[in-house]
Parts: C-alpha cells; structure tokens; sequence
C-alpha cells in the first residue's frame, strides 16, 4: 500500500504556521505579565509630642484623657526624675516646672467620652 501525501494550498500552509507561531507566544506573553504587588506600607512617624503625650499616659491612672489634680504630682516627679523626658514640651512659660495650668492642657486622647458628646447622640 502506498500512501501519497497531498500537497497543501500555500494560504492553508501559511496558516497553519502562523498558528503555531501567534498561540505560544500569547500564552508566554500572557505569563510574563507582573503581578501587581500591594505598596509598600510606612508606618507612621512618632514625633516628639507623641512620646511626650506617652509618658503623661503613664500617669494618668483613672484613664479619663486628662491630667487631673491627683496625677499633676505624678507627672512633676516623672519630669524631675527621669533627665532624658519629653514632658519639657507642656512648659509653655519655660520655667522648668509644670504648673496646674500647663497640666491641664494636656490633651492625652482615648480617655472615656463625655457626658455632653453622649448626649448629642
């Protein structure tokens, strides 16, 4: 038995090479795509304040957000004691020593909600 090839069209041929050419390049341009990566996330900056703020969080014992006249001691000897402090900011008058008044401005932040903003809710 003998078997004869038929010989192809030309455009038939053309084709059928361009399909082998165009269907593993697409899929290996498909795979050389980068994936996206999720940017790089800074955590955020501490400053001076900050750790200022932290040390009087130290002496806030009832956790109300503010220094009141039962911590004002604490927080004068925390400064007296401790040379490398941060609690020089709140010294608006730079008198090296933390009056009532200086005290308590102090914001310190997460303290309990107020009477008068539960109110308004």
């Amino acid at each position: 038995m003998i078997v004869t090839l038929h010989p192809m069209k030309p455009p038939t041929l053309a084709l059928l090479a361009t399909a082998v050419l165009v269907v593993p390049c697409a899929v290996f341009a498909a795979e050389a795509k980068p994936k996206k990566k999720a940017p790089a996330t800074v955590p955020p900056s501490v400053t001076v304040k900050d750790l200022a703020i932290g040390e009087a969080k130290k002496c806030d014992t009832n956790h109300n957000g503010r220094i009141d006249a039962s911590e004002m001691t604490t927080v004068r000897q925390a400064w007296k004691t401790n040379p490398n402090s941060y609690l020089y900011l709140f010294d608006d008058n730079s008198n090296k020593y933390l009056d009532d008044s200086e005290l308590s401005k102090i914001e310190l932040g997460g303290g309990r909600k107020s009477a008068a903003k539960k109110k308004k809710k």
